[in-house]
């Protein structure tokens, strides 16, 4: 055999951006920003920071519709300004002292696909809901 054809024996994938399924892991990272609510409670801005991990997850029902949900771990840090003003927690100052939130989240989500494409995401619009514990 010295000459193959393999889109003649290549069994089609179900697995890609634009295909039945889809998923990926992705990593996010961003800086906290606008003015604390009150006095005593400033904020260090260039540390604190919010980092998620997560996974999303898409099955495609028709080219147009798209179904998914999206799974991740987030963590807020805010960290707080040692100043004389400082009431948040308490008026005692430190070194550095910092509030982490950490959340897991659950997203679900419609897909609407417009436009041309292959097996790559594309253009669309997602209207989704979700839930933080």
């Amino acid at each position: 055999m010295l000459r193959q054809s393999l889109a003649e024996d290549t069994v089609a994938s179900v697995f890609g951006p634009n295909r039945a399924y889809y998923n990926h892991f992705y990593v996010g990272y961003g800086l906290v920003a606008g003015p604390s609510e009150r006095v005593g409670a400033e904020l260090r801005y260039g540390n604190s920071a919010e980092l998620v991990l997560g996974l999303r997850n898409k099955f495609r029902v028709t080219q147009a519709l798209a179904l998914g949900f999206d799974l991740r771990y987030a963590r807020t840090a805010y960290y707080l300004a040692q100043n004389a003003q400082k009431v948040v927690p308490s008026p005692a100052q430190h070194h550095r002292e910092y509030l982490a939130l950490p959340q897991a989240q659950l997203e679900g989500f419609v897909r609407f696909n417009y436009g041309r494409r292959g097996n790559v995401i594309g253009r669309y619009v997602d209207v989704g809901a979700g839930a933080a514990g």
